[in-house]
């Protein structure tokens, strides 16, 4: 497996805050042919639910929520009154987040199996320990554990982001780029598979990315209507499809 790393820009924080992140090389489809290149990357930072963390209105129906960083943290809101609230008593309030997070993430969580030691999380005499990293849910068999996985925790998200593509590629419910609409994979671009929250997403490139990294919720909001048969996308043709049809129609005599 081959690993690469590359840069994270936040375009609206007004300080640069750049983060080196892993990216995990191609994983192909299950069909005969792999239809386009899997990469992944560590976005525990970016802010993982759909719903603003005080007034809780819908965020994925917004173009671009208000955002502001706690440290390491994004959280986004709905209106820029929300994060005065937020801030009242901010260690109460991130407390509150953890516990939403742990909610929202347990069940995609996709190891059964401690990831530092490999133990059993529902094993005789085990009781796991829940901990969020950043906007992540990580789960140990004990407190010990915590403390290695914070000396390096890249590889162990690493096989997190393995583990969680492996349990949800099968099932993805969309074979196009969630944003532009395009069928992957899209020539000339470097498909992008991006975890974020045990939820993953597929687009077609760096543009459509980030788009995504701007409100993440509006697009898995997409995929389970996708899923759950709301919308559909047969007859579709994708931005970058119809550029390349106008071209050639625009160069034709």
């Amino acid at each position: 497996m081959k690993i690469t790393r590359r840069r994270i820009w936040n375009e609206k924080r007004a300080f640069a805050a750049i983060a080196l992140v892993s990216l995990i090389a191609a994983f192909a489809m299950l069909s005969p042919v792999p239809i386009y290149a899997q990469v992944a990357k560590d976005l525990s930072e970016v802010y993982p639910l759909d719903r603003c963390p005080v007034s809780g209105n819908d965020l994925s129906v917004m173009k671009e929520p208000i955002e502001k960083f706690y440290g390491d943290r994004q959280v986004r809101f709905c209106t820029r009154k929300c994060p005065e609230k937020f801030e009242e008593d901010l260690l109460e309030s991130l407390q509150k987040l953890d516990g939403t997070i742990i909610t929202q993430q347990k069940p995609r969580y996709p190891l059964d199996t401690c990831v530092v030691s490999g133990k059993t999380l529902d094993g005789p005499g085990v009781e796991a320990v829940d901990f969020v990293y950043k906007n992540r849910l990580v789960r140990f068999c004990c407190e010990a554990c915590i403390d290695q996985f914070k000396q390096d925790p890249a590889p162990f998200l690493d096989k997190l982001d393995t583990a969680l593509i492996k349990s949800q590629e099968e099932h993805y419910p969309l074979d196009r780029c969630v944003v532009s609409g395009d069928t992957l994979p899209v020539p000339g671009h470097e498909q992008i598979g991006a975890v974020i929250g045990y939820r993953l997403l597929r687009v077609c490139g760096e543009h459509c990315f980030s788009r995504v990294l701007r409100n993440p919720s509006r697009y898995f909001a997409i995929l389970e209507n996708v899923r759950e048969g709301k919308l559909s996308v047969e007859g579709f043709v994708g931005a970058h499809t119809r550029e390349f049809q106008e071209q050639q129609s625009s160069d034709s005599p």
